[in-house]
């Protein structure tokens, strides 16, 4: 969301973040206050959203797949994309260890290519939306992605102060403001928008203990009359 707050500094590109993230796949999962993190969001998308396993979904920037694998069972084809190949192959291990042949992995830049599919019932991400460059142009293609109907959900930060990351390659936005978030929606063609409450993470930072609460930001493809 490209105005909704500042850009960090300097930019590094897509493979140096790519880079980042395929060095610490095959340690991601043991931050604890990430995996706690990722089951609050979870928890909080099943709690909020109508979810069928009739319904096809996209997440976007899975990761290793700490969401990916909880949202899974609640729905009925999941596809899972992200940008590094390290942290896939940490998902296609997770699959294969708990059978869950619903979920489908592809390797997708979702900052600069096309989102695969189209007639999605659900399109979600987790802790994102602060590594994309242009969210309003991200917006618009979830939109055309969607079906009639179908469900955007995003958890991120709110807008922080800069101490939530420790390695700033990639991180385009520090947070977010809510109402921002909201309007940026709406201009991409979403209805029934709505933002709440999702998590605060606590992080302990240079020995003090900070709080970084994240929010749900939800809507709709406008169904056509009939």
């Amino acid at each position: 969301m490209k105005t909704m707050t500042h850009t960090h500094g300097e930019r590094k590109n897509s493979s140096e973040n790519n880079s980042r993230f395929d060095r610490a796949a095959s340690t991601w999962d043991e931050n604890q206050v990430r995996v706690r993190m990722t089951r609050a969001v979870a928890d909080k998308l099943v709690e909020r959203l109508c979810l069928s396993t009739s319904m096809n979904a996209l997440e976007f920037g899975c990761g290793t797949g700490l969401v990916t694998v909880l949202m899974a069972p609640h729905l009925g084809k999941l596809t899972a994309i992200d940008s590094s190949d390290g942290m896939l192959d940490q998902l296609r291990g997770k699959i294969r260890e708990t059978g869950l042949s619903s979920v489908t992995c592809l390797k997708v830049d979702i900052d600069s290519e096309d989102i695969p599919g189209d007639g999605y019932d659900l399109i979600f991400s987790n802790m994102t939306f602060h590594h994309i460059e242009d969210g309003e142009v991200l917006l618009k293609k979830i939109h055309g992605a969607l079906a009639e109907g179908g469900i955007l959900a995003i958890t991120d930060l709110d807008r922080e102060d800069g101490t939530f990351h420790s390695d700033m390659t990639g991180v385009r936005h520090l947070g977010f403001c809510r109402g921002d978030v909201v309007s940026a929606f709406e201009r991409a063609g979403f209805v029934r928008c709505t933002v709440e409450d999702a998590h605060v993470v606590e992080k302990n930072v240079q020995g003090t203990l900070k709080r970084y609460p994240m929010f749900l930001a939800t809507g709709r493809k406008q169904s056509r009359p009939e």
